[in-house]
């Protein structure tokens, strides 16, 4: 195998090593950070404040990796409005389409109402804190994205947030619900999610950071540190949003599944580049849900855990790297990992189990 050589970062080898040399002090900050992401802040509080009041009978949920505890300042902030008891069923996409319509409306309104309150600072010339409790300095940059696996409105907050607002189920909101339980389970495991991701955030991989959890979920799931959906859900009523159950069992420990608590994240550096420097991307669809890869032929109509499933998940997005979410089994949460960087980062894992273990 040729040498690995990274197109990002001179000296990658020392960068690498200067980062594992001071990784303890800057996870236990990323650590510290992420938990306050997940409290959401005054300014998550106005979002969801503002929202409700301009549409009445509405109920804002925040859901995505800020709320997972994976977040950070500049992560993504995603939310999920329901209107007429909308939560537990999937909306009709005419329904949708003018839900979206009217926020957007609304959203402009506000984008207008901050074009003249600039002209109002810049003439009475307001305080830093008038302004920043000003409602019109809220908004910015309305955009509806209706051909996204989800459809949004996308706006941007000041210092550029950016905020994405759906209307489709709670199906997200439920979703952030068991990833955070998960990590929970293992709180070491919060610390090799930091870890994994500043080593593959330095390539550019871009994956984002729901894909990065999935994929050390799994590879807990694989090393019998995480228990699969379907044992979360044993002997639980189910709860279903649309075809899918998302009820999960939430007072069981980690030794409740049989499995062994992870007392040192370091210990499973090394085998966690080491188990997807070798998995086959190509073959396989990465199942969080049955805690193991479904072979892409099987997926999932010759797969007979997955038989109850099989109408409902006919229209997964086979691409180059497959990960299926683990409640909605008909979405690949990777389909936008292409060719080139699936290229790149197998011989990337190679290369850190190598420097790790040297190290």
């Amino acid at each position: 195998m040729l040498p690995y050589k990274s197109t990002t970062v001179n000296n990658f080898d020392e960068y690498l090593i200067t980062f594992l040399n001071k990784a303890d002090n800057r996870i236990a900050q990323l650590l510290e950070r992420s938990k306050k992401m997940r409290n959401g802040g005054e300014k998550v509080q106005k979002v969801k404040a503002d929202l409700e009041d301009r549409f009445p009978g509405a109920k804002i949920y925040f859901y995505g990796t800020r709320f997972m505890q994976l977040g950070h300042d500049k992560s993504h902030l995603n939310a999920f409005m329901e209107l007429e008891n909308s939560y537990w069923f999937t909306q009709k996409p005419e329904k949708i389409e003018k839900l979206m319509e009217e926020v957007q409306q609304y959203f402009k309104s506000e984008l207008e109402k901050n074009k003249i309150s600039e002209k109002q600072k810049d003439k009475n010339k307001l305080s830093v804190k008038q302004e920043e409790i000003m409602p019109s300095e809220l908004w910015t940059k309305p955009l509806n994205l209706l051909k996204t696996p989800v459809p949004t409105v996308r706006v941007t907050l000041r210092k550029n947030l950016q905020f994405d607002l759906t209307f489709s189920s709670g199906l997200g909101v439920e979703n952030t619900k068991l990833i955070h339980h998960m990590f929970s389970l293992q709180p070491e495991a919060f610390k090799i999610y930091h870890f994994a991701r500043i080593w593959i955030h330095i390539e550019e991989f871009r994956f984002k950071r729901y894909v990065v959890a999935l994929l050390v979920l799994f590879f807990l799931q694989k090393h019998k540190f995480m228990p699969s959906v379907v044992m979360m859900q044993e002997n639980v009523e189910k709860n279903c949003i649309g075809p899918w159950n998302v009820a999960f069992n939430k007072q069981k420990g980690i030794k409740d599944y049989g499995l062994e608590s992870i007392t040192d994240y370091k210990e499973h550096f090394v085998d966690f580049f080491d188990f997807y420097s070798t998995f086959d991307f190509r073959k396989n669809v990465i199942c969080p849900y049955l805690g193991r890869e479904v072979p892409i032929k099987s997926y999932p109509t010759k797969e007979p855990e997955l038989n109850n499933y099989a109408e409902d998940i006919k229209n997964f997005l086979f691409a180059d790297v497959n990960i299926s979410e683990p409640f909605n089994l008909n979405f690949n949460v990777a389909y936008n990992v292409g060719k080139k960087r699936l290229q790149k980062f197998i011989p990337f894992c190679a290369h850190a189990v190598n420097l790790l273990e040297n190290y």
